[in-house]
């Protein structure tokens, strides 16, 4: 099967995630996540709308048996429904709410992942990094801007297309965690990644690059987006 394939590609992968469709309707996804968790993977991730998550308690339960090194990724574009329409033909406010709810009830490691088109939602980015940082689950926010590939209708890439250096200069003008040294490129494609990395402790968030000058995060430690398994800057 292909996790085989990824993995005698990479012999131990730092972040494997199984998307879609939606994965979490397959008949067999949890005899795939069995598999998953035998595999010498490092961080395995399940990109989800997260409708069954928030319909079924009980499969947010399971989900956390996962834990650790398992992370839900969680479809949260918008708080405005015009947007949610537009993006995915419903609004699912109530869903993503719910579907928090019974993540953070078993503290299941979340990352909210917002796809972005201009004049849409991106200027929500500061109020979705803010409303993350106010739930225990969260990990993390993904900014994804609008690509032309797949089930895609009614966007012009020449008005709503958003570069990744409009992306972090948004991030900088919406939020008051961040400066701009604090969003660095991430090794393996710096033309297309970068991420900021914080502490999120005692009801503070304090950037990393705070604490470890960003040349270290770029060129001494692995070129990974799983820092906190990475045991030179634990040292």
């Amino acid at each position: 099967m292909m996790l085989d394939a990824i993995v005698a590609s990479e012999g131990e992968p730092d972040v494997v995630q199984l998307s879609g469709g939606e994965p979490t309707i397959h008949p067999d996804f949890f005899k795939i996540l069995d598999i998953a968790k035998t595999k010498p993977i490092k961080h395995l991730m399940v990109n989800t709308n997260g409708i069954r998550i928030a319909n079924d308690t009980g499969f947010a339960e399971r989900l956390a048996e996962y834990m650790p090194n398992f992370e839900v990724y969680l479809q949260f574009d918008s708080f405005k429904p015009d947007a949610l329409l537009q993006l995915r033909g419903k609004d699912l406010t109530d869903i993503r709410k719910k579907a928090l709810e019974n993540l953070n009830k078993y503290n299941l490691s979340t990352t909210l992942v917002v796809t972005l088109q201009k004049g849409l939602n991106d200027d929500e980015i500061g109020t979705i990094i803010e409303y993350a940082l106010q739930q225990p689950c969260v990990r993390g926010v993904t900014f994804q801007p609008t690509q032309m590939s797949g089930r895609l209708e009614n966007f012009d890439p020449a008005t709503g297309r958003l570069t990744p250096t409009e992306v972090r200069q948004k991030i900088l003008e919406q939020s008051t965690i961040f400066q701009p040294n604090d969003l660095v490129p991430v090794p393996c494609n710096p033309d297309a990644l970068t991420m900021a990395y914080a502490l999120k402790l005692g009801g503070t968030v304090q950037p990393l690059t705070r604490l470890i000058d960003p040349e270290v995060l770029l060129n001494s430690s692995k070129n990974t987006i799983v820092y906190e398994q990475d045991q030179m800057l634990h040292g």
